[in-house]
């Protein structure tokens, strides 16, 4: 894990490569929390998470962490069921179903993989922000919704859903037999876009994403684990390892939490929202300027190193590659589309050489006055040296008498 909460595996990183150098990676390439353990050999080996929710920002304001203790508060996920790790080395538990606005979602398994039928594996992570699932499954959590998009099959961003702001959307998942509601706010990202013209609007997109090479796995990444305080247990010489969750959603307030945090950010002064099936195109195709842009900046770079005549590569994303078409051209935001970009763009952003131009002045005058004081310290140091050298020349020329002092015989 990224702060040592995961298994310790001696094919791991650091052990494995404390291995490679003749050294017992097993032995002092433990992670943090197992050094705890060894030290405390009486704690029970298992650690508890929870987190807050940062408004709609899709970030964590603050969470808590206990190791070998429960946090007072959730003492009841005690008596929760107890999900067994499915495999070894990672956080993997097995999860029962998936419903959207009262509707199961029929999850397939992999045919060829080892989860038991009618179970979904999942891994719980922290370091993961949104929640990972198939394809086919994404679709069905956001198709159903009135005005939805979705981003096309051939750009880098697929199979992303934009989404209008102001749905709430019921998600639920199921393990062990225990119901969890997933907050709205967590199943939706409202983001402020700038497009490469510098017009900025508000879009929101699902926060369930897909990504084809987890196959028919899922990642329930902190849009989940806001939900629940979870308790990661190691396990010992007589149970095997597991995970306990406790719901922390309050489901008859949840509506009502959702339009008091989203409203706000949707109201009069701020980026107009863009609907969903005007704001695919945009993004799609800003999206590929910037990725041919990166490509042709890079192949560019490369031939700079190779031939000094070569020309220097584009410094900037917003810099049109000549082999590439404008993908903000009247034929994709024409008409109306076009006129509803435009109501959105009543905070653009400043282009970059305006910047520049504005605090490039303020940026050499703090380099002038470092370099004033840098002056000012060598000066004062180098008269200091001369004045001590004086003083010691001074010194050495004194007539220095001594007195004899008597010792007394014994």
């Amino acid at each position: 894990g990224l702060i040592g909460f995961a298994f310790d595996v001696p094919d791991g990183g650091i052990p494995s490569g404390l291995n490679d150098a003749g050294l017992n990676g097993s032995e002092i390439g433990k992670s943090a929390l197992f050094n705890i353990f060894d030290q405390n050999p009486g704690m029970p080996r298992f650690f508890t998470l929870s987190l807050s929710r940062n408004g709609d920002q899709g970030g964590t304001a603050d969470g808590d962490i206990t190791i070998g203790e429960y946090d007072a508060r959730y003492s009841e996920v005690q008596q929760a069921p107890l999900l067994p790790i499915f495999g070894t080395g990672a956080w993997n538990i097995l999860m029962d179903g998936i419903s959207v606005n009262g509707v199961e979602i029929p999850w397939a398994r992999d045919p060829n993989g080892t989860v038991p039928e009618g179970k979904v594996r999942g891994l719980l992570d922290s370091g993961t922000t949104g929640i990972v699932a198939p394809s086919d499954i994404v679709d069905a959590i956001y198709s159903s919704i009135p005005g939805a998009a979705q981003v096309p099959q051939d750009a880098s961003i697929d199979g992303t859903w934009v989404i209008p702001c102001n749905i709430t959307i019921d998600l639920h998942l199921t393990f062990g037999g225990q119901n969890f509601t997933v907050h709205p706010l967590d199943v939706s990202d409202l983001d402020v876009y700038t497009t490469l013209d510098n017009k900025t609007f508000t879009v929101c997109s699902g926060s369930v994403r897909p990504v084809p090479s987890m196959g028919r796995d899922a990642i329930f990444g902190t849009s989940f684990l806001r939900n629940v305080y979870t308790v990661f247990g190691f396990g010992n010489a007589t149970h095997a390892p597991y995970a306990q969750m406790l719901s922390v959603v309050n489901e008859s307030a949840v509506v009502a939490d959702f339009m008091s945090v989203r409203a706000p950010l949707l109201a009069a002064g701020k980026p107009h929202e863009l609907s969903p099936a005007v704001a695919v195109p945009i993004l799609v195709k800003d999206e590929k300027v910037r990725s041919a842009t990166s490509a042709l900046s890079s192949l560019t770079a490369s031939s700079t190193s190779a031939s000094p005549s070569s020309p220097p590569p584009l410094s900037s994303p917003t810099q049109s590659a000549p082999s590439v078409p404008n993908l903000l051209a009247p034929d994709v935001s024409s008409g109306s589309n076009l006129a509803e970009l435009d109501a959105a763009a009543d905070t653009p952003s400043a282009p970059p050489d305006s910047r520049i131009s504005r605090y490039a002045p303020i940026v050499i005058g703090l380099l002038g006055a470092n370099l004033a004081l840098l002056l000012f310290l060598l000066v004062l140091g180098v008269s200091r040296i001369v004045r001590t050298g004086r003083d010691a020349s001074a010194g050495g020329s004194r007539d220095v008498r001594y007195t004899r002092v008597e010792l007394k015989e014994s």
